[in-house]
């Protein structure tokens, strides 16, 4: 084996072990959750974030969407997730759907709070990134904030804010947890005048 595939493999591993959380709570720490939001988590895989989210909130669940491609993760799917929702006691504040970023099953303005993390980089095309930011986009609820934490394609989420108006938007990072930079996008969309 080279140096740089061992580096690699290390990097993936160290990563999922434990940088992972070190990133989950670099997220919390700039989303502030007081407990009251609406909140989804797109992409949400095995509920790492999910479930962190679920134990701040107070009297609202957090919804979890994912496509559960176990290409993309081993093992993802809604049991696990729940699995690790009941292991870490907040079953009663998750509920996932089974849904695709590009056509979420909500209502337009519905959430306070989106967020994603190493999620949106797994939808190969431009188009159909853009279709999920458009959906993302859609569900939030006016002055509502989303926070999208990833290893590719940042600069193109955060233009995407760009354009459509939002406020506040700046990329934090970068900060290395799998062997590729990881970003966090933040951003809050307006409101009315």
């Amino acid at each position: 084996m080279t140096f740089i595939a061992i580096y690699f493999a290390f990097s993936l591993l160290y990563g999922s072990l434990v940088l992972k959380f070190r990133e989950r709570d670099w997220l919390m720490e700039n989303v502030r959750i007081t407990g009251e939001e609406k909140v989804l988590d797109v992409g949400c895989g095995q509920g790492l974030l999910t479930i962190a989210i679920a134990q701040k909130l107070s009297k609202e669940e957090v919804v979890g969407i994912d496509i559960w491609s176990s290409s993309d993760q081993s093992n993802n799917s809604p049991e696990m997730t729940l699995s690790n929702a009941k292991a870490e006691g907040v079953t009663e504040k998750v509920r996932l759907v089974t849904a695709s970023a590009q056509e979420m099953p909500f209502d337009n303005g519905h959430f306070d709070l989106i967020v994603s993390s190493w999620a949106l980089h797994n939808i190969s095309s431009l188009k159909e990134r853009r279709r999920a930011l458009d959906e993302i986009d859609r569900v939030l609820k006016e002055g509502g904030r989303v926070a999208l934490m990833d290893i590719y394609y940042t600069k193109e989420y955060a233009d995407y804010f760009i354009e459509k108006g939002y406020r506040k938007v700046h990329t934090l990072g970068p900060r290395y947890t799998f062997g590729n930079p990881t970003y966090l996008v933040l951003a809050e969309k307006p409101s009315p005048a």
